[in-house]
C-alpha cells in the first residue's frame, strides 16, 4: 500500500506517519502539509490512495484537487479530527468521501484505508476515450462557459464531449489563485480537446479551451477579423476577478456568432451578462437544478429570462456542439 499523507499541523502529521510506518507498516510516498503539495504529488505519482485531514478537505481548493482524483482513479480517505468546533462548510463533494476518526486503532485505520481503496475505486468516473468530431462546425462560432462551486466536475463532464476539432471554447471558473494551472491539467487530461492558459492577443483556434489563470484578469473575447483573447486589469465584477459576466458581455458586439452556458455556481455572476447575450439573439443554455451542486447562478439567470434551454449538466456539452454545426443559425 503505497500513499500520501497530507496534513496542515506538524505535530499531528508527525505522530500519522509514525503510526503508518511503524504500527500499520504502510509506505508513505510523501507528506504534504497542504493542498498543493497533495496536488503536486498525486498528479505525479499517482498513490494507490490519499489519507487527508478533514481540515484540508473542507478548504474551497479542494474542488480541484478531487476532480484530479476522480480522473487519476486515487481514493481519498478523510481524517476527522473530531473537533467540530474547527469545522468549516465542506467543499462540493466531501460527503461522499469515506472517513475515520484519527484516535481509531491502528487496525481500524487500516482496514478503512482498505476499505476506502476497495470501495472508491468501484465508483470513480471512467477513463476517457478519445471524441472524435462528427461533422463541420460553423468556423465563425464561439462556446462560452461561466461556472463556479461545483463547476470542476460540471466542466469535466462538458468538456468530455468535447472533439479535437470543437468551436474555440473561452472558460470563466471560479478557482483558488494558485489552482488555475493545476485546473488547467485537469481539463486536459480529461478531454480530447486542447485546454490552454489564455494569452493577451492570441487568436482563437479550433479545438482549443482556453482558460484565464488567477485573479489579476478579466477574459474577454476580442472581436475584429480574426477573434482573440483579451485580458483586462479592471476592478473585480461581482466579486469575482476573472468575472462570467464580464466575459459574457464582451461577446455582446456578434451575438448571434457565440453560444454560451452558465453552469453551478454560488452568486450571480454571469446571469446579468448572459440575459444581455440572449436579448441580442445569442443561444443560451443553463445547467438545470437538479445537476447543480449550487443552484444559484443558472437560477439567477433564468428568472431574468437569460437561459433559452436549460439542461441537466450531462446533456450541455452536445448540446453547445450542436448549436455550433455548419447551418445552424
Amino acid at each position: 500500500m503505497n500513499i500520501i499523507l497530507a496534513h496542515p499541523l506538524p505535530m499531528q502529521r508527525s505522530r500519522l506517519l509514525g503510526r503508518l510506518r511503524d504500527g500499520l507498516g504502510v509506505k508513505v510516498a510523501c507528506v504534504a502539509s497542504d493542498l498543493t503539495e497533495t496536488f503536486n504529488a498525486a498528479e505525479h505519482m499517482v498513490p494507490d490512495a490519499v489519507l487527508m485531514a478533514e481540515l484540508l478537505a473542507q478548504r474551497p481548493e479542494f474542488e480541484v484537487l478531487k476532480a484530479l482524483f476522480d480522473a487519476l482513479r486515487i481514493p481519498c480517505l478523510l481524517l476527522e479530527d473530531g473537533q467540530p468546533s474547527l469545522r468549516r462548510a465542506s467543499s462540493p463533494g466531501l460527503a461522499s468521501l469515506p472517513r475515520v476518526s484519527e484516535g481509531v486503532n491502528d487496525d481500524s485505520l487500516r482496514e478503512a484505508l482498505k476499505s476506502a481503496m476497495t470501495g472508491q475505486r468501484l465508483v470513480l468516473a471512467q477513463p476517457k476515450g478519445r471524441t472524435m468530431g462528427t461533422g463541420s462546425f460553423d468556423s465563425r462560432k464561439t462556446i462560452l462557459i461561466g461556472s463556479s462551486t461545483g463547476g470542476v466536475d460540471a466542466l469535466i463532464q462538458v468538456l468530455r464531449t468535447f472533439p479535437e476539432n470543437c468551436p474555440p471554447t473561452l472558460i470563466v471558473q471560479h478557482t483558488g489563485d494558485g489552482f488555475a494551472d493545476s485546473l488547467i491539467r485537469v481539463l486536459d487530461r480529461e478531454s480530447t480537446a486542447r485546454v490552454v492558459e489564455a494569452v493577451q492577443g492570441r487568436p482563437l483556434a479550433p479545438g482549443h479551451v482556453y482558460l484565464a489563470t488567477g485573479k489579476r484578469h478579466h477574459l474577454k473575447l476580442g472581436g475584429g477579423t480574426t477573434p482573440r483573447i483579451l485580458l483586462e486589469d479592471s476592478p473585480a465584477v461581482c466579486g469575482h476577478r476573472p468575472s462570467v459576466d464580464v466575459l459574457f458581455q464582451s461577446a455582446l458586439a456578434a451575438p448571434k456568432l457565440v453560444v454560451a452556458a452558465l453552469l453551478t455556481g454560488m452568486g450571480r455572476d454571469g446571469a446579468e451578462g448572459i440575459t444581455a447575450l440572449r436579448q441580442a439573439g445569442c443561444t443560451t443554455i443553463g445547467q438545470d437544478q437538479a445537476t447543480s451542486v449550487v443552484y444559484g447562478m443558472p437560477r439567477v439567470a433564468f428568472e431574468l429570462g437569460g437561459i433559452s434551454t436549460q439542461l441537466p449538466i450531462d446533456r450541455i456539452g452536445n448540446e453547445l456542439l450542436k448549436s455550433c454545426k455548419v447551418g445552424v443559425s
